[in-house]
């Protein structure tokens, strides 16, 4: 019997005209059955450090304060992240020089295939599975068209047989949403070369230490475990 894959997805920079040069996408994705664990053993990290396990977990939200709460959830991340999570996370460079009008394309068109290109590996590495459900943070009323679009692509393009399908939802609702959040900002913060926050400059060298990858260089294609995509270089 086939099991259903959940795919938790969440984007930083992801505005047209915010003033950035890029946008980057994450991706977590995990079978459903290992849902409601890493749910709870998420909880107990963050109820363990005296936060409220309602709060919501944000990039935005590290600092010198909270900052060995997070580097637990790293801890835990990286414990798991090959056996019932994976990771996969694209850094869209250039955004500002997109030369749209060459192409005859929209920047939500744009936008539309940077989502297909974070999805399209994923897809492709749950092959044995053929019900796939896919979770966005819900940015705004577009967001549920918008994701509904890029399941029909990976539907229709997948190298397998597949049912796919997408739902927006509040990320304050889904954990994974809000640790995809943290990776998308992870990578968001380190390739716009930000030295800010000496809580968020330790959480991403203790990423990529944990991890074994770096947030700003491609890996191979055949990654399963962590696999990121430069677009744009």
């Amino acid at each position: 019997m086939n099991e259903k894959v959940m795919i938790y997805c969440d984007e930083s920079c992801h505005i047209e005209h915010d003033g950035n040069d890029l946008m980057t996408l994450a991706a977590i994705y995990v079978r459903k059955n290992d849902v409601k664990f890493i749910n709870k053993k998420i909880n107990e990290i963050v109820s363990f450090y005296g936060y409220n396990p309602n709060a919501e977990l944000k990039w935005t939200k590290i600092s010198n304060t909270n900052l060995k709460m997070y580097i637990k959830l790293i801890d835990y991340i990286s414990e798991n992240i090959n056996q019932n999570m994976r990771l996969r996370v694209i850094v869209a460079k250039n955004k500002r020089n997109l030369s749209l009008d060459d192409y005859s394309i929209t920047y939500d068109q744009w936008y539309h295939a940077m989502y297909y290109r974070l999805l399209e590996v994923p897809i492709d590495h749950i092959s044995r599975h053929n019900l796939i459900h896919l979770l966005i943070d819900k940015k705004d009323n577009h967001s549920q068209c918008n994701i509904n679009k890029v399941a029909e692509y990976l539907t229709k393009y997948s190298k397998f047989e597949k049912k796919i399908f997408a739902t927006a939802e509040d990320s304050k609702f889904h954990r994974l949403i809000q640790i995809a959040d943290i990776f998308a900002g992870a990578s968001a913060y380190k390739n716009r070369g930000l030295k800010s926050s000496e809580a968020k400059i330790k959480i991403i060298k203790y990423i990529e230490q944990k991890l074994d990858f770096n947030l700003s260089r491609t890996t191979i294609r055949g990654r399963e475990d962590v696999n990121l995509f430069v677009w744009g270089e």
